[in-house]
This record gives structure tokens, sequence and C-alpha cells, in this order.
């Protein structure tokens, strides 16, 4: 599940969410996932975040690089696991890092949600879209920010699925509802009806509406009105990036799997079909992006396991479990 044989040759958590989670329907065995969520469960910061990727020794490193919003992947990735294979002994025996990761959140949540890190080692980074990459090797204002409150709000549910799995006292879900309110508070326009990057509502994006929706966050209407933009892509929102389009297929099928499964299916061949057209024996890091935007060429990978997302929507669409934690 490294993120790419070509540049990073490393794991990171978001990316290996996504690889893992496409791998438990075309891998009969579970073990590489399992042995690759251990290994990340034993880095080790003072500042209790999970370092950039795994295992360590890359200028991203040298330079004690972490993307504190990857951190909270990790939770997700471990309680899908669970639901994929059914084993707790994983979660057992890391649940002691499980609750410092979480800690490192919750020490920083107040009335506003979670107050964002700044300085050079903290590399802000949600997806390569524009107002969410955040500034590689160059230190971040301290702000609050929708998408870091929103995934906190995913990972502090699966922390709590997980507490309950292993048998541990759930602490977690009784957090949600505060950050929530706060999330409202601070990214959220009537007036449009969607909810924006930061406070200064400068900004909205595909995948901050999409977390929303996944997070419980705006009403039915409110969703259904979002979900109505998702699939327009009218130029209100800034589209999504191929990393996270997982996260919008998700909200959709959370909405109405059936309403929204044609819509999918479209611009999955969309997507990759002109991948094909231009003879693609495994997956680009960028998609079709990478053949027609010159801003990609030399830079992006041409086998990249994010990019394998037909193989989890083809399968589930098939018929198959899902075993993504945004879907139960």
């Amino acid at each position: 599940y490294e993120d790419c044989p070509w540049r990073e040759q490393a794991l990171y958590c978001m990316d290996s969410r996504n690889q893992m989670l496409c791998g438990y329907y075309c891998f009969e065995a579970d073990d590489f996932a399992r042995a690759s969520l251990k290994l990340m469960s034993e880095d080790r910061r003072q500042d209790g975040l999970l370092s950039i990727t795994f295992p360590c020794g890359s200028i991203y490193h040298e330079n004690g690089l972490v993307i504190p919003s990857f951190s909270l992947h990790y939770f997700t990735q471990v309680y899908e696991y669970l639901l994929a294979t059914g084993d707790l002994s994983l979660a057992e025996e890391i649940y002691p890092k499980l609750e410092s990761i979480i800690g490192a959140f919750t020490d920083r949540l107040c009335e506003g949600g979670i107050c964002g890190f700044s300085g050079k080692e903290y590399w802000n980074f949600f997806e390569w879209s524009d107002g969410l990459s955040g500034h590689l090797f160059h230190a971040d204002p301290e702000r609050y920010e929708a998408a870091l409150d929103l995934l906190m709000i995913l990972a502090l549910r699966s922390m709590g699925a997980i507490a309950a799995l292993v048998g541990k006292e759930d602490c977690y879900t009784a957090l949600i509802p505060a950050v929530k309110e706060a999330v409202r508070r601070r990214y959220f326009d009537p007036e449009t009806g969607i909810f924006y990057d930061r406070e200064e509502k400068e900004k909205a994006s595909e995948l901050v509406n999409a977390l929303a929706i996944l997070a419980d966050v705006p009403t039915a209407e409110e969703s259904e009105r979002i979900a109505a933009l998702l699939l327009t892509g009218d130029g209100c929102l800034t589209p999504i990036t191929i990393s996270m389009l997982c996260f919008k297929y998700d909200a959709l099928l959370r909405l109405d799997a059936e309403s929204y499964r044609v819509f999918i299916l479209a611009d999955l061949r969309a997507r990759y079909v002109p991948m094909l057209e231009c003879g693609a024996t495994s997956f680009w890091e960028y998609g079709y992006l990478d053949s027609v935007d010159p801003r990609y060429r030399g830079a992006a990978s041409y086998c990249h396991g994010w990019s394998a997302l037909p193989v989890y929507y083809y399968a589930i669409f098939g018929g198959a479990k899902p075993y993504s934690a945004f879907l139960r």
C-alpha cells in the first residue's frame, strides 16, 4: 500500500486508506493491510501525531514533516479494517496509540472547533485543490478550517465504534455534537446553503461540502441542495480531486444510493476511459488530468494506488458489502 512505486515508495495514512478499501475487494488476503496499519502505529512523535510517511527516511522526515489531517484518516482505515476482516486483535494491540493520536486533537478542541497546527513541520494539506493544499515547508497561520473539524467528527465516530468493538469506554462520540455546532456556526451560510472552507467564507469546495454530508452536519433539505451542487459543478464549489473523489461519491450514496448510482458510474467512465484510450495499464495519480493538464505532466505518478476507485464502486454496485465507514 505504498503511495506509488516511483516517488514516495512509502505509506501515507489517507492514501493507503483509499488503497486498502479497494484492496479488500481484489485481494484474497488481508494480512498486508494489517501489517501496514501496525507499522503506522509504531511511529513516534512528541506531538502525538503520525508522521507523513512510513517507514521513515525521506526528505520529509528529515524536516520532521507531518500532515495533521492524515492522522485523522487513520481512525477511518483502522475501523474499516475491522469491518472488512472482523479481526479485533489489531485494534486491541494499537489501542493506546489510537488514544494518543486522538488526544492530540481533543486537547485542541474548544468552542470554535479545532485550532489548526502552525509551524514549518505542519503541512496543513487536505487535497490538491485551490485553498486546500497548504504550504509545504512554510508555516501556515494558526487558524480554523472546516475540513479539519469535519474530519475530526468522522475520526471521533470511528474511534467511538472501535472502542465499543474492543470493549473500551466510548468517551469520543459525546464530543461530536459540539464540533458539529461549531462547524455550522463558523462555516455554513444559510443564504447560499453551503459550507465554506474557512470562516471568512471566501471559498467553498466540493470536498468540504461532501465531508459535511458524511458528518451529518446539514439537515436533510440542506444536504439535498448540496448534493445538487455536487452533481452540476456550477462553479460555486472548488472541484474535488481524484484522491478525495471517494468522499464525494460516498456523500451522495449516503443520501440516496439508488438515485446517485447512475451519476457515479457515468462520472467514473468520464474520468477513467481517457486513461484506457491512452493505453494506460495502471491507474494514474490525477486521472484524466494527467493527459490534458500540462501542470501535472512529469510531476504525477502513472501508477498510483489512490486512483483505483472503480475496483471499489463496481464491487458494491455489483452487490458486494460496502466496508466504507461512511456508508454505515
